[in-house]
């Protein structure tokens, strides 16, 4: 099941808004899928968004799909989060008397999870966790690994072997483990 323009309750300021969706290519859903309030999808003539199973697209999120973007399972894309497969404008070389192509597609691997107010308009493996406010334009991640995280203005690798938890048992067990006892770190076998 596909849930259109859900208020969350929590998100951040409360937002919402109804989300616009203007297609005129193909969306493709793999499975369920959330959409919150207030975002903005436009897909391209013959362009193709293909959205994973199990994605989370937050608040104030806008997509613009003009060739092709892939949103890989289970992936969580964090409110004022932004994916570009273009940069909109041509701009002419006036040196050179020409035009370069503003196409790019773009694929977000499985289990990412892209933080807050991102900008991504370069594709990124399995596992990626790109930090809040961070620009990913795939000329400086090219050839990471999977289960990385990434940040900063553009985009570098911070760190390597992290996942996130996205199973909202093992996230509670987690908390109540925390809740009860005076520690800042737990070995994960400890659960």
């Amino acid at each position: 099941m596909i849930k259109f323009n859900i208020t969350y309750p929590g998100s951040p300021s409360n937002m919402s808004g109804n989300s616009e969706l203007n297609n005129a290519g193909k969306i493709i859903f793999r499975g369920k899928c959330v959409i919150r309030t207030g975002n903005r999808i436009v897909v391209g003539y013959n362009a193709k968004l293909d959205i994973g199973e199990g994605v989370i697209i937050a608040d104030k999120i806008n997509i613009g799909c003009f060739t092709s973007i892939t949103i890989g399972d289970r992936t969580r894309i964090a409110h004022r989060s932004q994916i570009f497969d273009n940069n909109y404008h041509y701009i002419l070389n006036l040196k050179k008397n020409t035009v370069k192509d503003i196409h790019k597609s773009v694929k977000i691997g499985a289990d990412c999870w892209i933080c807050n107010s991102s900008t991504i308009t370069g594709s990124i493996p399995n596992g990626t966790i790109v930090a809040s406010n961070s620009v990913v334009n795939g000329k400086t991640i090219e050839n990471i690994e999977d289960n990385c995280l990434i940040g900063g203005i553009p985009a570098k690798l911070i760190s390597t072997g992290l996942q996130l938890i996205n199973d909202p048992k093992t996230e509670q067990k987690i908390a109540k483990y925390f809740n009860e006892n005076n520690v800042k770190i737990v070995d994960i076998e400890q659960l």
